[in-house]
């Protein structure tokens, strides 16, 4: 279901403690708000989110530009200043997204991007990813979700696991959409964050927008079924790649005698470019006598007789 109405354009707390319950009310760990203003943010437990909602009203408040929430949950809250986390801190996946730029003010790149939810959903399709389970409209562009059945728990080799399947899942995307002549920039670490629908994002350069849910109703996937949905998107990459470039390999010069067909032979082409005086000189020869184009060196320690 796609809403058509664009809400009015303030900040609303029920939504966003809403889409904070549906990604990670059936994970562990903490759930990390970070703002423009503050990247370290705050985190709280999973069963607190109630915090986690006063925090971004905080934020809205001050007047933030925007609001944001980490895709995985953490292991540990994060506290020092300027951090908030690396994919290593990773806890709880609740499924992939994409984050997918429209054309229009306030993007840094000058590329060209998709213009409408129906291109990007092209894009999708042709990169042979499923339909999403949701879409949220983040104010300058589109995330889709592809949401799990069960949150995802990151131990041990399951996290490098994540990540490539993650890493194929946005290359795919990227690939596809330059084969349709747009662009779409991977955003693939585990410690991306996106907006929060129900925030308000100020930009510099425009009116404040909502970021919101726009559709949702769509099918939610197992990890094996995304394992093996990458397994095609890896083929198809391979094959949209451009074949590489070999160098022309350089003619071999003769080893000796003159060349076939010719005249010259292997030390014309060093004696056109270089004179005796710059090879033996440096080397300690000194140039004894010269008829007209010939030269008569002597070499390093060598006494000429007179008469010689």
């Amino acid at each position: 279901m796609v809403s058509k109405d664009p809400t009015a354009y303030n900040f609303d707390a029920d939504a966003v403690h809403n889409w904070l319950d549906l990604l990670y009310g059936r994970s562990e760990g903490y759930v990390s708000i970070v703002s423009t203003a503050n990247w370290t943010g705050g985190s709280c437990r999973t069963d607190q989110l109630d915090v986690a909602v006063r925090y971004a009203t905080a934020c809205d408040r001050r007047g933030d530009k925007g609001i944001y929430a980490r895709v995985t949950t953490l292991r540990e809250a994060m506290t020092e200043d300027g951090r908030r986390g690396s994919d290593e801190d990773s806890f709880y996946l609740p499924g992939l997204w994409a984050d997918m730029d429209l054309m229009g003010p306030g993007h840094k790149t000058t590329k060209k991007l998709p213009a409408s939810m129906a291109e990007c959903e092209k894009i999708i399709h042709e990169a042979a990813l499923p339909e999403p389970t949701l879409w949220v409209h983040s104010g300058g562009g589109l995330y889709p979700w592809w949401l799990f059945d069960e949150p995802w728990e990151l131990d041990e080799g399951f996290q490098k696991l994540a990540q490539e399947i993650s890493r194929t899942w946005h290359d795919g995307l990227s690939v596809t959409a330059k084969e349709m002549g747009l662009h779409y920039g991977p955003l693939p670490d585990l410690s991306r964050v996106l907006r929060i629908p129900g925030t308000v994002i100020r930009k510099v350069d425009g009116d404040p927008q909502p970021c919101r849910i726009i559709e949702q109703g769509g099918p939610r996937y197992t990890v094996l079924d995304v394992a093996a949905i990458c397994e095609v998107v890896k083929d198809l990459i391979e094959s949209r790649r451009p074949a590489p470039v070999r160098p022309t390999p350089r003619p071999a010069l003769p080893l000796s005698g003159p060349v076939v067909g010719g005249t010259e032979r292997p030390g014309d082409a060093l004696a056109a470019s270089m004179s005796w005086l710059e090879i033996l000189a440096p080397a300690g020869y000194r140039l004894a006598l010269q008829r007209g184009e010939e030269e008569y060196w002597v070499r390093p320690g060598k006494h000429i007789r007179h008469g010689q």
